[in-house]
This record gives structure tokens, sequence and C-alpha cells, in this order.
């Protein structure tokens, strides 16, 4: 069998694990620290984080604490794929928000002003989507999350990863199953099931959610398909 590009994780060295402090959120789920002036690039020697990727240039972007403020910014080094972030190509000097997705090259991470931003261990639903690759979400303290799929990261908001989490619990639960029944989630337990945060429950619209998660997974690339059958309700493929 031919192993996709990304099918085994990028290498990627960077500084020491802080306990607090800024991380980039690989599509692995790695947390890769930044620590006042952070240097990314392909080169080892003339970086503070390395990305082994041949779509990351030698010396590709720098993330940097703006003098005297909180706030953190990312430039592009002139790099040949250039430094993306929430979809658009940036030059220097954006300004990193909570959350941003930072794409480099063809690598993406999101970012997380604080390490302890993230909670609980990930949920991996192993060799899904066209890829064959693990899909990874994590939580965050407020309900929301992150999907994780090779290079690629998206974000989740409280219902789309509500969704995901059920469907991977499901096909987890389901592993000894044959593969055309395993991983199904009906409709009424989703209704029932997913944070609707007061909604009544004939006004719990599932398929706009699974429409919703479908989207975002395009959108970043990952290569997993939200199934539906009447009979038998969703699933991850």
């Amino acid at each position: 069998m031919t192993v996709p590009r990304h099918a085994e994780p990028i290498e990627i060295v960077s500084p020491t694990q802080l306990e607090h402090g800024p991380v980039l959120i690989d599509g692995w789920g790695r947390p890769h620290p930044v620590t006042g002036r952070t240097v990314v690039g392909r080169i080892l020697a003339q970086t503070d984080m390395m990305v082994s990727d041949p779509s990351i240039s030698r010396v590709h972007a720098v993330i940097e604490r703006a003098p005297g403020s909180d706030r953190w910014m990312i430039s592009d080094l002139d790099s040949t794929n250039g430094t993306f972030m929430n979809g658009q190509r940036i030059g220097t000097n954006a300004r990193l928000r909570a959350r941003s997705r930072v794409v480099l090259g063809s690598v993406g991470f999101v970012w997380l002003g604080n390490a302890t931003d993230q909670v609980g261990a990930p949920l991996i639903l192993n060799a899904v989507g066209e890829e064959c690759m693990p899909l990874s979400i994590f939580s965050f303290t407020d309900g929301t999350g992150l999907a994780c799929y090779g290079p690629h990261v998206a974000q989740l908001n409280l219902l789309e990863y509500g969704f995901v989490r059920c469907l991977i619990e499901r096909a987890l639960s389901d592993a000894e199953l044959d593969a055309d029944s395993r991983g199904y989630v009906r409709h009424m337990e989703l209704a029932y099931t997913l944070p609707w945060e007061g909604l009544a429950r004939d006004s719990r619209p599932v398929q706009p959610v699974a429409t919703s998660v479908q989207r975002v997974f395009d959108a970043c690339g990952i290569c997993c398909r939200v199934q539906f059958q009447a009979r038998r309700g969703y699933r991850l493929h």
C-alpha cells in the first residue's frame, strides 16, 4: 500500500514544553511552545522551531511578542509558499488572536495564547478519510475544540465539536463490527445528546450541524466525510 505523504507525523523540533504560555498545536495534536522570539523554518540550525516539510522555506516565519505588550505577532519571512492566518495570506506583523488558524506552506497549526486553554486528552479515530490518517479532536475550556488531521487543523464550535465527538466515540465503541455497520449515530440520539443550550426538542436541527462540520473539514483540507443513511444515522468515513 502506498503511504500518503502526510500519513506519518511531520517532524517538528520546538523548544521545551512550558507549563503555561503560548503554543502552536499541529495537525497531530502536538503542542509546540513559543518563547519570546521564535523563528520557524525547515533548517534546524537557522530556526527555533524546525518543521521538516518541503512546503516550508528554510527560514519561513517569525512569531514574537510585541514590545511592551502581551500581544503576539507573526510575520512571513519572504517564504516561497506563504504564511496564512484564518485563510488570509499575511505579510508582516499580523496579530495572533486566540485560536487563530495558522498555515505555513501546507502545514497547519492553531495558536493558543495559553497552553492551559486546552483541556483533557485527545480522542483519536485511526485511519479515517481519503488519506487514512488519524482524526484527533481536542476540547477547550468553553466546550469548543479542534479537529486535527495530518497537517490540517480546524476549529469547531460547540455543536460541531459535540457532533464530531459523538461520532468518534461511537466508531471506537463499534470497533468490532464490520466496516459497513460501525460508527453510526441515529439522528434522534444526536438531537438528545448535543449541547443545544436550551433549544426545544423540536428545534434541534442535526442536519445543519452535520453540513457545517463537513464545510469546516473541506475548508481546512480534512479529507473525512460525514455520511448519512436514513435508517442508521450519521458517521465519519
